[in-house]
Protein backbone atom coordinates (compact mmCIF):
# COMPACT_ATOMS: atom_id res chain seq x y z
CA UNK A 1 0.00 0.00 0.00
CA UNK A 2 1.75 3.40 -0.98
CA UNK A 3 1.81 6.38 1.65
CA UNK A 4 0.14 9.74 1.97
CA UNK A 5 2.54 12.19 1.90
CA UNK A 6 0.72 15.27 3.68
CA UNK A 7 2.20 17.23 6.37
CA UNK A 8 -0.72 19.64 6.57
CA UNK A 9 -3.41 19.29 9.02
CA UNK A 10 -7.04 19.07 7.69
CA UNK A 11 -10.45 19.18 9.22
CA UNK A 12 -13.74 18.39 8.92
CA UNK A 13 -15.50 20.61 6.02
CA UNK A 14 -12.75 20.66 3.73
CA UNK A 15 -14.02 20.10 0.03
CA UNK A 16 -11.27 18.95 -2.79
CA UNK A 17 -11.96 21.57 -5.48
CA UNK A 18 -13.16 19.05 -8.35
CA UNK A 19 -16.02 17.26 -5.75
CA UNK A 20 -19.19 17.07 -7.48
CA UNK A 21 -20.78 17.29 -3.74
CA UNK A 22 -19.31 20.59 -2.62
CA UNK A 23 -22.38 22.03 -2.29
CA UNK A 24 -23.12 19.30 0.71
CA UNK A 25 -20.74 20.97 2.77
CA UNK A 26 -20.56 25.09 1.08
CA UNK A 27 -21.06 27.90 3.23
CA UNK A 28 -18.55 29.79 5.42
CA UNK A 29 -17.40 26.90 7.34
CA UNK A 30 -16.15 25.19 4.42
CA UNK A 31 -12.46 25.29 3.57
CA UNK A 32 -12.13 24.81 -0.27
CA UNK A 33 -8.59 22.83 -1.00
CA UNK A 34 -6.21 23.32 -3.70
CA UNK A 35 -5.82 20.05 -4.99
CA UNK A 36 -7.97 16.84 -4.62
CA UNK A 37 -6.25 15.65 -1.09
CA UNK A 38 -9.60 13.96 0.35
CA UNK A 39 -9.82 11.71 -2.33
CA UNK A 40 -6.91 10.64 -1.61
CA UNK A 41 -7.30 9.97 1.74
CA UNK A 42 -10.83 8.54 1.32
CA UNK A 43 -9.42 6.03 -0.41
CA UNK A 44 -6.50 4.95 1.49
CA UNK A 45 -9.10 4.40 4.50
CA UNK A 46 -10.92 2.23 2.54
CA UNK A 47 -7.84 0.33 2.03
CA UNK A 48 -7.50 -0.02 5.45
CA UNK A 49 -11.07 -1.20 6.00
CA UNK A 50 -12.75 1.69 6.67
CA UNK A 51 -14.97 2.08 3.77
CA UNK A 52 -18.48 0.93 5.65
CA UNK A 53 -17.85 4.22 7.34
CA UNK A 54 -16.30 6.38 4.98
CA UNK A 55 -18.94 5.62 2.02
CA UNK A 56 -18.85 7.24 -1.57
CA UNK A 57 -15.22 8.81 -2.26
CA UNK A 58 -16.56 12.29 -2.82
CA UNK A 59 -13.66 14.71 -1.91
CA UNK A 60 -15.68 15.93 1.01
CA UNK A 61 -14.23 15.62 4.24
CA UNK A 62 -17.68 15.13 5.94
CA UNK A 63 -19.47 13.35 9.32
CA UNK A 64 -18.60 9.81 7.51
CA UNK A 65 -14.72 10.36 7.25
CA UNK A 66 -14.89 11.97 10.51
CA UNK A 67 -16.66 9.16 11.94
CA UNK A 68 -13.50 6.96 9.81
CA UNK A 69 -10.95 9.28 11.19
CA UNK A 70 -11.65 8.81 14.74
CA UNK A 71 -12.74 5.33 14.60
CA UNK A 72 -8.79 4.94 13.42
CA UNK A 73 -7.15 7.24 15.71
CA UNK A 74 -9.08 5.54 18.88
CA UNK A 75 -7.66 2.15 17.59
CA UNK A 76 -3.99 3.39 17.19
CA UNK A 77 -3.86 4.22 20.66
CA UNK A 78 -4.92 0.50 22.01
CA UNK A 79 -2.17 -2.25 20.77
CA UNK A 80 -4.64 -4.84 19.12
CA UNK A 81 -3.80 -4.84 15.26
CA UNK A 82 -5.87 -7.07 12.49
CA UNK A 83 -3.21 -7.86 10.04
CA UNK A 84 -3.87 -8.72 6.15
CA UNK A 85 -1.48 -11.06 4.17
CA UNK A 86 -1.62 -9.49 0.56
CA UNK A 87 -0.67 -12.29 -0.97
CA UNK A 88 -3.88 -14.51 0.42
CA UNK A 89 -5.91 -11.63 1.69
CA UNK A 90 -5.88 -13.77 5.21
CA UNK A 91 -6.53 -11.69 8.43
CA UNK A 92 -4.41 -12.59 11.63
CA UNK A 93 -4.14 -10.57 14.84
CA UNK A 94 -1.50 -9.09 16.40
CA UNK A 95 -0.46 -7.25 19.86
CA UNK A 96 1.86 -4.15 19.67
CA UNK A 97 3.53 -1.27 21.46
CA UNK A 98 0.87 1.45 20.35
CA UNK A 99 3.21 4.01 18.12
CA UNK A 100 0.57 6.65 18.25
CA UNK A 101 0.76 9.76 20.22
CA UNK A 102 -2.51 12.17 18.77
CA UNK A 103 -5.54 12.36 20.23
CA UNK A 104 -9.14 11.57 18.94
CA UNK A 105 -10.70 14.44 17.50
CA UNK A 106 -11.52 13.61 13.66
CA UNK A 107 -8.88 15.91 13.14
CA UNK A 108 -5.93 14.83 10.33
CA UNK A 109 -2.77 16.00 11.57
CA UNK A 110 1.05 15.16 11.06
CA UNK A 111 0.76 12.39 13.76
CA UNK A 112 -2.25 10.88 12.47
CA UNK A 113 -1.10 10.90 9.00
CA UNK A 114 2.30 9.09 10.47
CA UNK A 115 -0.10 6.63 12.41
CA UNK A 116 -1.91 6.57 8.95
CA UNK A 117 1.87 5.75 6.79
CA UNK A 118 2.23 3.10 9.52
CA UNK A 119 -0.65 1.26 8.51
CA UNK A 120 -0.31 1.46 5.21
CA UNK A 121 3.37 0.04 5.05
CA UNK A 122 2.38 -3.23 7.85
CA UNK A 123 -0.68 -4.02 6.15
CA UNK A 124 -2.78 -3.50 9.29
CA UNK A 125 -6.52 -2.58 8.92
CA UNK A 126 -9.82 -1.90 10.57
CA UNK A 127 -8.96 -3.67 14.04
CA UNK A 128 -12.60 -3.21 15.92
CA UNK A 129 -13.52 -6.14 16.99
CA UNK A 130 -16.35 -6.73 14.39
CA UNK A 131 -15.80 -4.99 11.08
CA UNK A 132 -18.34 -4.97 8.83
CA UNK A 133 -18.28 -6.82 5.18
CA UNK A 134 -19.66 -6.31 1.93
CA UNK A 135 -22.67 -8.78 0.64
CA UNK A 136 -24.24 -7.30 -2.14
CA UNK A 137 -24.84 -4.32 -2.71
CA UNK A 138 -24.87 -3.37 1.41
CA UNK A 139 -22.64 -4.08 4.67
CA UNK A 140 -23.44 -6.23 7.27
CA UNK A 141 -22.04 -8.19 10.32
CA UNK A 142 -21.10 -11.40 10.00
CA UNK A 143 -23.80 -12.99 11.58
CA UNK A 144 -25.94 -11.62 9.18
CA UNK A 145 -23.88 -12.81 6.32
CA UNK A 146 -23.69 -16.28 7.27
CA UNK A 147 -27.76 -15.79 7.68
CA UNK A 148 -28.19 -14.68 4.14
CA UNK A 149 -25.65 -17.11 2.74
CA UNK A 150 -28.07 -19.82 4.30
CA UNK A 151 -31.41 -18.36 3.03
CA UNK A 152 -30.18 -17.97 -0.53
CA UNK A 153 -28.44 -21.68 -0.34
CA UNK A 154 -32.27 -22.75 0.78
CA UNK A 155 -33.94 -20.46 -1.85
CA UNK A 156 -31.72 -22.04 -4.80
CA UNK A 157 -32.20 -26.21 -3.35
CA UNK A 158 -35.64 -25.24 -3.87
CA UNK A 159 -35.22 -23.36 -6.94
CA UNK A 160 -36.16 -19.74 -6.37
CA UNK A 161 -34.45 -17.12 -6.98
CA UNK A 162 -33.28 -15.02 -4.66
CA UNK A 163 -30.48 -12.28 -5.32
CA UNK A 164 -27.66 -10.65 -3.28
CA UNK A 165 -28.47 -7.28 -4.38
CA UNK A 166 -32.26 -7.80 -3.61
CA UNK A 167 -31.73 -6.45 0.36
CA UNK A 168 -30.11 -3.40 1.92
CA UNK A 169 -28.53 -3.82 5.65
CA UNK A 170 -26.31 -1.35 6.96
CA UNK A 171 -27.19 2.75 7.80
CA UNK A 172 -24.40 4.83 9.14
CA UNK A 173 -24.82 6.15 11.88
CA UNK A 174 -22.60 9.42 11.37
CA UNK A 175 -25.13 10.39 9.70
CA UNK A 176 -28.40 11.22 11.59
CA UNK A 177 -28.92 11.99 15.01
CA UNK A 178 -28.76 8.99 17.36
CA UNK A 179 -32.32 8.62 19.81
CA UNK A 180 -33.38 7.08 22.10
CA UNK A 181 -35.87 5.29 20.04
CA UNK A 182 -32.91 4.28 17.64
CA UNK A 183 -31.17 2.87 20.67
CA UNK A 184 -34.42 1.02 21.30
CA UNK A 185 -35.29 -0.39 17.80
CA UNK A 186 -32.88 0.48 14.78
CA UNK A 187 -30.33 -2.66 13.88
CA UNK A 188 -29.83 -1.40 11.30
CA UNK A 189 -26.85 1.17 12.39
CA UNK A 190 -25.66 -2.17 13.69
CA UNK A 191 -25.56 -4.01 10.96
CA UNK A 192 -27.77 -6.52 12.10
CA UNK A 193 -31.34 -6.10 10.36
CA UNK A 194 -31.66 -5.99 6.36
CA UNK A 195 -34.90 -4.22 4.48
CA UNK A 196 -35.64 -6.53 1.17
CA UNK A 197 -36.53 -3.95 -1.77
CA UNK A 198 -39.96 -2.31 -0.74
CA UNK A 199 -40.67 -1.85 -4.69
CA UNK A 200 -40.13 -5.81 -5.25
CA UNK A 201 -42.99 -6.71 -3.80
CA UNK A 202 -47.08 -5.42 -2.80
CA UNK A 203 -47.00 -3.28 -6.11
CA UNK A 204 -47.43 -5.29 -9.19
CA UNK A 205 -49.43 -9.04 -9.14
CA UNK A 206 -47.96 -9.50 -12.18
CA UNK A 207 -44.02 -8.14 -11.91
CA UNK A 208 -43.10 -8.50 -8.00
CA UNK A 209 -40.60 -10.67 -7.09
CA UNK A 210 -42.11 -10.61 -2.81
CA UNK A 211 -45.89 -11.67 -2.57
CA UNK A 212 -47.30 -10.80 0.90
CA UNK A 213 -49.75 -12.30 2.96
CA UNK A 214 -50.88 -11.37 6.19
CA UNK A 215 -49.72 -13.11 9.55
CA UNK A 216 -52.13 -15.38 11.85
CA UNK A 217 -51.84 -12.39 14.20
CA UNK A 218 -52.65 -9.90 11.72
CA UNK A 219 -49.28 -7.86 13.44
CA UNK A 220 -47.07 -9.46 11.06
CA UNK A 221 -46.46 -10.57 7.48
CA UNK A 222 -45.88 -13.19 5.97
CA UNK A 223 -43.59 -13.39 2.70
CA UNK A 224 -42.91 -15.72 -0.19
CA UNK A 225 -41.29 -16.41 -3.10
CA UNK A 226 -42.08 -18.23 -6.25
CA UNK A 227 -40.08 -21.40 -7.22
CA UNK A 228 -39.78 -23.80 -9.40
CA UNK A 229 -39.13 -27.51 -7.64
CA UNK A 230 -41.81 -29.89 -8.17
CA UNK A 231 -42.06 -31.61 -4.65
CA UNK A 232 -43.18 -27.79 -3.47
CA UNK A 233 -47.23 -28.64 -3.93
CA UNK A 234 -49.52 -26.26 -6.21
CA UNK A 235 -51.40 -23.71 -3.31
CA UNK A 236 -53.79 -20.59 -3.49
CA UNK A 237 -52.75 -17.80 -1.70
CA UNK A 238 -54.25 -14.32 -0.46
CA UNK A 239 -51.72 -11.49 -1.15
CA UNK A 240 -51.78 -7.78 -0.67
CA UNK A 241 -51.12 -5.82 -2.92
CA UNK A 242 -50.83 -1.18 -3.17
CA UNK A 243 -52.61 0.95 -5.12
CA UNK A 244 -49.83 3.99 -4.57
CA UNK A 245 -52.45 6.20 -6.67
CA UNK A 246 -55.48 5.71 -4.32
CA UNK A 247 -53.08 4.60 -1.23
CA UNK A 248 -55.12 1.85 -0.95
CA UNK A 249 -54.75 -1.97 -0.55
CA UNK A 250 -56.52 -4.87 -2.58
CA UNK A 251 -56.03 -8.63 -2.03
CA UNK A 252 -55.88 -10.95 -4.98
CA UNK A 253 -55.76 -14.82 -4.49
CA UNK A 254 -52.62 -16.17 -6.56
CA UNK A 255 -52.09 -20.13 -7.76
CA UNK A 256 -48.20 -21.31 -7.55
CA UNK A 257 -45.84 -23.01 -5.82
CA UNK A 258 -44.44 -20.68 -3.14
CA UNK A 259 -41.55 -20.62 -0.55
CA UNK A 260 -41.88 -19.18 2.68
CA UNK A 261 -38.95 -17.13 2.91
CA UNK A 262 -40.33 -15.47 6.65
CA UNK A 263 -40.01 -18.72 7.45
CA UNK A 264 -36.93 -19.42 6.33
CA UNK A 265 -36.01 -16.21 7.67
CA UNK A 266 -36.88 -17.52 11.28
CA UNK A 267 -34.98 -20.59 10.53
CA UNK A 268 -31.55 -18.91 10.49
CA UNK A 269 -32.44 -16.67 12.92
CA UNK A 270 -33.80 -13.49 11.81
CA UNK A 271 -37.13 -12.13 12.73
CA UNK A 272 -39.96 -10.27 11.16
CA UNK A 273 -41.31 -6.95 13.36
CA UNK A 274 -44.61 -5.78 13.69
CA UNK A 275 -46.44 -3.34 11.32
CA UNK A 276 -46.88 -0.16 12.38
CA UNK A 277 -49.40 1.79 13.56
CA UNK A 278 -50.95 3.56 10.53
CA UNK A 279 -49.89 1.41 8.23
CA UNK A 280 -52.87 1.31 6.37
CA UNK A 281 -52.57 5.36 5.45
CA UNK A 282 -49.20 4.84 4.93
CA UNK A 283 -47.33 2.17 3.49
CA UNK A 284 -43.86 2.82 4.44
CA UNK A 285 -45.03 1.73 8.12
CA UNK A 286 -46.09 -1.84 6.33
CA UNK A 287 -42.51 -2.99 7.34
CA UNK A 288 -42.77 -6.05 5.56
CA UNK A 289 -39.70 -6.24 4.23
CA UNK A 290 -37.63 -5.86 7.94
CA UNK A 291 -36.06 -8.35 9.24
CA UNK A 292 -33.60 -8.79 11.77
CA UNK A 293 -30.72 -10.39 14.18
CA UNK A 294 -31.44 -10.71 18.26
CA UNK A 295 -28.06 -9.54 19.89
CA UNK A 296 -27.70 -9.73 23.79
CA UNK A 297 -25.24 -6.73 23.90
CA UNK A 298 -26.88 -3.62 24.36
CA UNK A 299 -27.15 -1.36 21.35
CA UNK A 300 -23.89 0.91 23.03
CA UNK A 301 -22.05 -2.26 23.15
CA UNK A 302 -23.01 -3.68 19.49
CA UNK A 303 -22.07 -0.47 17.54
CA UNK A 304 -18.68 0.23 19.56
CA UNK A 305 -18.28 -3.44 18.26
CA UNK A 306 -18.21 -2.16 14.66
CA UNK A 307 -16.29 1.09 15.20
CA UNK A 308 -18.49 3.85 16.58
CA UNK A 309 -17.60 4.16 20.11
CA UNK A 310 -19.30 6.58 22.12
CA UNK A 311 -16.63 8.99 22.50
CA UNK A 312 -16.21 9.14 18.51
CA UNK A 313 -20.17 9.53 18.00
CA UNK A 314 -20.03 12.37 20.66
CA UNK A 315 -17.07 13.80 19.47
CA UNK A 316 -19.41 14.56 15.91
CA UNK A 317 -22.50 15.89 17.74
CA UNK A 318 -24.04 12.28 17.79
CA UNK A 319 -24.79 11.89 21.50
CA UNK A 320 -27.09 9.26 22.31
CA UNK A 321 -27.92 8.19 25.82
CA UNK A 322 -27.98 4.89 27.46
CA UNK A 323 -30.42 2.23 26.62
Amino acid sequence: MSILPFTQTFYPGDVDPTSPERHFIGGAQANYLDSNCIHKIQEKFCELGFEYMVGNINGCYNSKLASAVCAFQEQATGAFRRFVNTFDGEASTLLLTPTYNGHVNGILNEATFRELNIWLLHNFANSCPSPLTRFGRTWVQQPIAAAMREVIKITQRHKGFFPENAFACFRSPANVTISSGMIKNSLHHLALAIDLDEWRGMQNPHLDRFFISSSEDNEHWNVHIPCADAEIPETTHTFMFFRADSKTYYEREISGRFLDLTAIFKSVGLTPIRRKEGWTKNYYLTEWWHFQLATPRSWTEEISRIGYSKKALSLLGKTYQKP
